[in-house]
């Protein structure tokens, strides 16, 4: 589940069955905790209930880390639970746990890990219910740690998967069409 974003030059790992949207300045990802109940019209389906985000912001070369997380969050009018400093794959990072609102979801925890890479600032959030998080504190920690800034030359390296549309023609058989395009 190792993702890479050649844009936004970075690359981290989601948890196993997760599903995500990539988009030019951010990327949402969320479990996919349940399948339809039953196989009528309207049948419920179990909605997700952990979610992360990813997105990055610009940021003053000669910024101290600290005072530049604490004015996002006195913004964000946060109160930290916890809050340390450590360095992801490394980088300089700050990560707080605090408690909010989002999504249609009351008295849910979050953590995010602000990660400093020269003029930019990765923010790294995960959400959850209060006790959906503490059950699953794990696997949102490892998704930080999975993080992992990448150089100019290793994004230039990211190739994009490529479709070739290919016309079946009377008389292809899959053993063919296999030989063709995989040797």
């Amino acid at each position: 589940n190792r993702f890479t974003h050649p844009e936004m030059k970075f690359e981290v790992t989601f948890p196993e069955g997760w599903h995500y949207k990539n988009q030019t300045n951010k990327v949402i990802a969320q479990n996919r905790s349940g399948k339809r109940e039953g196989k009528k019209k309207n049948s419920k389906v179990e909605k997700p209930t952990l979610f992360t985000t990813l997105s990055v912001r610009e940021l003053n070369k000669r910024s101290n880390l600290k005072p530049v997380v604490r004015g996002i969050l006195d913004r964000a009018r946060v109160k930290p639970l916890k809050q340390w400093r450590e360095r992801i794959n490394g980088k300089e990072a700050y990560i707080v746990i605090y408690k909010g609102d989002n999504r249609g979801m009351k008295n849910k925890k979050n953590m995010t890990a602000f990660v400093a890479n020269g003029p930019e600032l990765y923010l790294l959030t995960s959400f959850a219910s209060a006790h959906d998080f503490d059950k699953n504190y794990a696997l949102f920690e490892n998704y930080y740690r999975s993080f992992k800034v990448l150089t100019s030359a290793e994004a230039k390296a990211v190739k994009a998967p490529h479709i070739q549309i290919y016309t079946v023609r009377k008389g292809d058989t899959f053993e063919r069409l296999a030989k063709k395009f995989y040797g």
